[in-house]
């Protein structure tokens, strides 16, 4: 799952402004779907708290860069 939002966010970096968004809203789909899947391991006690707390912020700043990248495209 990781992997595939590389791949989207490397893909968008290199397409044309006015054709990254909709490979941008893929890439932000898969990092909410990541943060729901990282809720459900640590409330199935597969995480401690310390690394859920971790995975969440570093997820949180990825969504807030998608969040900018995608504003700054919706225009096309």
């Amino acid at each position: 799952m990781i992997l595939e939002i590389i791949k989207l966010i490397f893909f968008a970096a290199n397409l044309p402004k006015e054709e990254k968004f909709n490979v941008l809203q893929k890439a932000n789909l898969k990092v909410n779907l990541v943060k729901i899947l990282i809720r459900l391991a640590m409330e199935v006690k597969a995480l401690d708290n310390k690394k859920y707390i971790q995975l969440q912020k570093e997820l949180q700043e990825i969504g807030k860069m998608l969040g900018g990248w995608l504003r700054s495209t919706k225009s096309y």
